[in-house]
């Protein structure tokens, strides 16, 4: 098995981890002894204050940053450590590079696919859907549990320290108990009611603060897709609901199929997911188009229900974005009939409606094809649909599934589903696992891991010289 086991960046320094990180290869020794306080300042610092430019250079933001920088040469040189931060950047990108290479295989399957969740929007403003529910939440039901009927109900459960997902859950159950055991109509309305008014202030404040305005990392993610040559159709699978894979397609210029078509009225068919689009060369021939297949299994801020529309009931509109300020670009969002599965451990049971059970298909029959490959980002391994087909997927010999796992791998031992899969990894190859925060952190995943170089994609270039363009007519100087 390809294991690598990642606690934090430090261990990529220290010579007794080699073993750990890379199994029976590349066991070059690292001739240093560096301080945990030292490597510690090095990685909450250099990686987040350092601007790399496109051309990997590194520079000063400002001289703050700068004087920061010079503090810490002068630790390292207080410590007595015969290494810079140069040649520890350089240590680092060369241990990257390592991992690129046992990455790039699988890069250039036959059926290429992806599933990301909220950790990969974060960078963004998305709040993790797990953090401990904030007031807003929490002042909602404080307000109910003085409602007839709901007193003692509400004031049983201590909601405080539970996760926006569990409080759902806990309503839910409560709503179910009083509908279909004691038949108590009247509770039940209320108990709808403060779920109906829950789910709006999560979508406000878990989705809705999310800022359009430089979605680089979805951008540079889409670029490198775009750069494999092998590749002509990728799926990507999305438990999200914002719509940061289409704004980022949209500014780019690259094809994105989410399975609607039309024009007046853009209506959902699952049959788009097959298509394949054709285009003619200098020469006469006929190539595929490169294209992306974008499916939202837990629907979208994009979608509306509309019962007209036969058989699926949902059409795609168009989402305006507001610029509140130079630095912040938001979503203008006021649909009342959101098609979108919300974060309760129940959902597995709407994932059987349409049109949620053809995108669930979808992504069991793609990810069992032979010679597939499923990358996985951002994901908290909380939903038991998905974990049930990623489970079952492994039933196919040619698969190979590479997992992102955010926590430190103790952490992850304590879930259960995990603790299974990773027991597993350890004699079967068709697993590789990467954990901690900074080996499974979206940006390092996209800017380090991924090994297409987006610098040179056709996309890029065009896009660059559009904006030179611009900048050139208004006049602007550099």
């Amino acid at each position: 098995m390809e294991y690598i086991y990642q606690k934090s960046l430090y261990q990529f320094l220290k010579k007794e981890e080699i073993n750990k990180i890379f199994i029976n290869k590349d066991k070059e020794n690292i001739e240093i002894e560096i301080d945990d306080d030292i490597l510690n300042f090095f990685l909450q610092n250099f990686k987040k204050n350092y601007k790399i430019l496109k051309n990997k250079i590194f520079e000063y933001r400002d001289q703050e940053e700068k004087k920061k920088f010079e503090e810490f040469d002068k630790k390292l040189k207080e410590k007595n450590l015969k290494i810079s931060k140069d040649k520890l950047e350089n240590l680092l990108k060369e241990k990257y590079r390592v991992i690129r290479e046992k990455v790039a295989p699988f890069i250039t399957s036959d059926n290429l696919n992806f599933l990301i969740s909220n950790g990969c929007s974060m960078y963004t403003g998305s709040k993790g859907i797990n953090d401990t529910a904030k007031n807003d939440l929490l002042n909602i039901i404080e307000r109910y549990k003085s409602k007839k009927g709901l007193q003692y109900l509400l004031k049983t459960i201590d909601f405080t320290n539970l996760s926006p997902e569990k409080v759902l859950d806990k309503l839910y159950q409560i709503d179910n108990f009083h509908t279909n055991i004691l038949s108590k109509k009247v509770v039940s309305e209320k108990i709808k009611s403060l779920i109906k008014e829950y789910k709006e202030i999560f979508l406000k404040n878990y989705v809705l603060e999310i800022n359009y305005k430089n979605p680089y990392l979805h951008e540079e993610l889409l670029l490198k897709l775009v750069s494999i040559k092998k590749q002509n159709h990728i799926n990507i699978f999305t438990l999200n609901y914002d719509i940061l894979i289409e704004v980022s397609a949209e500014k780019l210029g690259i094809p994105i199929n989410n399975g609607f078509q039309g024009f007046q009225i853009r209506k959902f068919n699952p049959a788009n997911f097959n298509y394949k689009n054709y285009v003619e060369t200098s020469n006469g021939d006929k190539k595929i188009e490169k294209s992306i297949n974008l499916i939202k299994l837990h629907g979208s801020l994009s979608w509306e229900k509309d019962e007209s529309v036969l058989p699926y009931n949902i059409i795609e509109k168009q989402l305006e974005l507001n610029k509140t300020d130079s630095e912040n670009w938001k979503l203008n969002y006021n649909n009342k009939e959101k098609i979108i599965i919300y974060p309760v451990q129940t959902k597995k049971s709407y994932t059987l409606d349409l049109p949620y059970s053809e995108m669930f298909r979808q992504f069991n029959d793609v990810i069992n094809k032979t010679n597939s490959t499923l990358f996985i980002m951002g994901y908290s391994f909380s939903d038991e649909h998905i974990n049930d087909i990623i489970e079952n997927s492994l039933s196919n010999p040619f698969i190979n599934i590479v997992l992102f796992l955010y926590s430190n791998q103790e952490e992850c031992l304590k879930n259960e589903y995990l603790k299974k899969l990773i027991t597993r990894a350890y004699i079967d190859s068709r697993l590789t696992i990467f954990f901690g925060d900074t080996l499974s952190n979206f940006e390092n995943i996209v800017s380090d891991i991924l090994p297409i170089e987006a610098e040179k994609n056709p996309y890029r270039e065009v896009i660059r010289q559009l904006e030179e363009l611009v900048r050139i007519k208004n006049g602007d100087e550099e």
